[in-house]
């Protein structure tokens, strides 16, 4: 009996020694906190195929310059007189509905008699870019015209930020508030169109409006429609056209340093996209081309970026603005005085 006893319960412990042999251990935590089976948390998953694993801008490195390589369009190219086919404005179509239904301020685009101020005997030609009209007049605004040395068409649409605020309305708004601080200095202002409501003038009239009037200088006022990523002013002076620009290239060069200065002091940021510290030359732009005067014409911000966008259509932006464009043409006439005595 006791030798069974003792044979029945070895056979007992081996049936328990046994027990369990085909299960999976649990599996257990790391060190981390993490499951073994769970790669760790900071350790991301692999890219795609044939990604570099950066979702960037398509077109643009991060510092805005346009890469080549990305994108056919060079946003640096923009139709800064309002003249048809170079990139970097939008085709913004017709002025927005809202805009043209508000008042225009309407004058004759003339100079109110000038107060007395440290601009007295000066006489300086404003050019709003555009107008409010030119959507509506698609044959007029496409007919060719001389931009001195080269035929383009006479004017375009302009571009306009995502709220619908139209560059034409954005000119003609600045525009009047520098002509009323310069004729507060005492100068003399004209402005190349009388309101924001009908089409034109074409670049080749504008260009030889200040020459008319018998302006000092000419500057005229832009705003770009350049890719969103892009922001920030620049000031375009001409290059030399044979026959045209040859005698106003190094005035319209020192006018062109003056208003960027002016600018950079009021914190403004030159452009990132285009030029180099603000200043571009370039001899295709009609405005500039048929002037006879020291002439510009400035991007001061850009449409399409949203920052830009929301100090061009505010009231108080407009006036930073209009008080760095004014700085920057009295800093210039002080110097031509200077030198003249």
């Amino acid at each position: 009996m006791r030798v069974r006893l003792i044979v029945a319960l070895l056979v007992g412990a081996l049936a328990l020694a046994s027990c369990g042999e085909g299960e999976e251990p649990e599996a257990t935590a790391g060190a981390d906190g993490t499951d073994d089976a769970t790669p760790p948390a900071d350790e991301p998953p692999d890219a795609p195929e044939g990604s570099d694993g950066f979702d960037g801008f398509d077109g643009f490195d991060s510092d805005g310059a346009d890469d080549p390589d990305e994108s056919d369009e060079d946003p640096g190219e923009v139709d800064d007189d309002g003249l048809g086919g170079d990139a970097g404005h939008h085709d913004g179509g017709e002025d927005d509905p809202e805009e043209d239904d508000e008042p225009t301020d309407e004058d004759d685009g003339g100079s109110k008699e000038a107060a007395d101020g440290p601009l007295d005997g000066a006489v300086v030609a404003i050019d709003p870019g555009h107008n409010g009209g030119n959507a509506d007049h698609p044959e007029e605004i496409q007919q060719p015209v001389d931009a001195g040395g080269l035929t383009k068409q006479c004017n375009t649409v302009g571009a306009v930020t995502d709220d619908g605020y139209t560059e034409a309305r954005f000119n003609w708004d600045l525009s009047r508030v520098v002509r009323d601080e310069l004729e507060d200095e005492g100068a003399e202002v004209h402005l190349t169109r009388e309101d924001n409501e009908g089409w034109g003038p074409c670049i080749d009239e504008r260009g030889a409006f200040a020459g008319e009037v018998g302006a000092d200088l000419l500057v005229s006022i832009h705003a770009d429609g350049a890719p969103a990523q892009a922001h920030g002013f620049h000031v375009i002076h001409p290059d030399a056209v044979e026959g045209h620009t040859e005698h106003i290239v190094e005035p319209s060069a020192i006018l062109a340093a003056h208003i960027r200065d002016a600018f950079l002091d009021a914190g403004r940021e030159p452009a990132t996209y285009v030029g180099e510290h603000g200043l571009v030359q370039r001899d295709d732009l009609g405005t500039l081309n048929r002037s006879d005067v020291p002439a510009v014409l400035v991007e001061v911000g850009n449409m399409g970026n949203p920052d830009d966008a929301a100090t061009l259509a505010s009231e108080s932006g407009r006036a930073e603005l209009a008080d760095a464009l004014v700085s920057g043409i009295e800093a210039h006439l002080d110097e031509v005085a200077a030198d003249e005595d």
